[in-house]
């Protein structure tokens, strides 16, 4: 679940829950559950080209990383 809004035309800040659940398959009782959050900003240049920035909290990946930071562009094809 995640929301997503705008500050100014150019700027807009949004942000995402969810759980994540699965079998590690490491041949005993491991699973993987655990919430994972993240928050972020956008900046549009223009109106196809965007960078974000978003932060990222819990298990992540197969090595469970935590509290990672992105660094994102976006084109938008019109």
């Amino acid at each position: 679940m995640g929301v997503n809004g705008n500050i100014t035309d150019k700027f807009s800040l949004f942000g995402m829950i969810s759980l994540a659940a699965g079998d590690l398959d490491s041949g005993g009782n491991d699973t993987l559950r655990d919430f994972i959050w993240s928050a972020g900003g956008a900046y549009a240049f223009t109106k196809v080209f965007s960078m974000n920035v978003k932060v990222v909290e819990g298990s992540n990946g197969v090595n469970g990383q935590s509290d990672v930071a992105r660094v994102g562009f976006r084109y938008t094809f019109k």
